[in-house]
């Protein structure tokens, strides 16, 4: 972490707080590391500006691409989705009590709890231009326990900060997760589809216990055909 911040504006400049002059494109990559302030009401067609002005921080990952030319065919406002009133970015700390996970994960929140009581939604499968005019937000760091054992379970958090980094990765690693654009549209439709198979009875269901025996003979499966015991 630095000692000065920058400031993601919201007509796509990314600015020196202490020196109030905005980056150069040609070396915004020594700034990844710096913390970060989002000006007020800073959305996610705000960051997405930053993305398309700011060329160099595509380079970073392979499918920004593919949602820079989504981007660029949004209407120009009102893209959000109706159930939704922000996209959160948040980083999260888990451990198993054998190993420590920390990664960025990113929610859309939603106007009011679903009937678990949730209002927290993946993004996997949300169209940019049902995002777009959305506020970005960045949530308290979640410390937490991932360990099955009740007495081991804890789950905390606390103030943070965040980094030009955490946003660049973290948005693109969460809206790429079933790939590009069109892959992430197939996939959609093909959940749809069999969950309308399942409605309609037409579904070729296998038993979870059938399921659960094949994960647990998978293993011996592979170590036998790994020594060359099987076909």
């Amino acid at each position: 972490m630095h000692d000065f911040t920058i400031i993601l504006s919201r007509n796509g400049s990314i600015i020196n707080k202490d020196r109030n002059e905005a980056i150069s494109t040609k070396r915004i990559l020594a700034y990844l590391s710096y913390t970060i302030e989002l000006e007020k009401g800073f959305t996610v067609r705000d960051y997405f500006k930053i993305v398309n002005k700011y060329k160099l921080l595509q380079v970073l990952n392979n499918f920004y691409p593919a949602y820079i030319k989504e981007f660029r065919k949004c209407p120009k406002t009102n893209c959000k989705g109706r159930d939704v009133k922000a996209i959160a970015i948040q980083k999260v700390c888990s451990t198993d009590f054998g190993k420590t996970y920390t990664y960025i994960d990113v929610n859309a929140l939603g106007k009011k709890p679903d009937e678990h009581g949730g209002t927290q939604y993946a993004i996997d499968f949300m169209r940019l231009d049902k995002m777009l005019d959305l506020p970005l937000t960045f949530e308290p760091i979640l410390i937490c326990s991932i360990s099955k054992k009740g007495k081991d379970d804890f789950r905390y958090t606390f103030p943070t900060y965040y980094s030009l980094w955490d946003v660049v990765d973290g948005l693109i690693n969460e809206l790429s997760f079933y790939g590009i654009p069109f892959e992430r549209d197939n996939m959609k439709k093909e959940i749809i589809s069999r969950m309308e198979e399942v409605k309609k009875g037409t579904a070729k269901l296998i038993p979870y216990n059938v399921v659960l025996k094949n994960v647990k003979e998978k293993p011996k499966s592979i170590k036998s055909v790994a020594q060359g015991k099987g076909k």
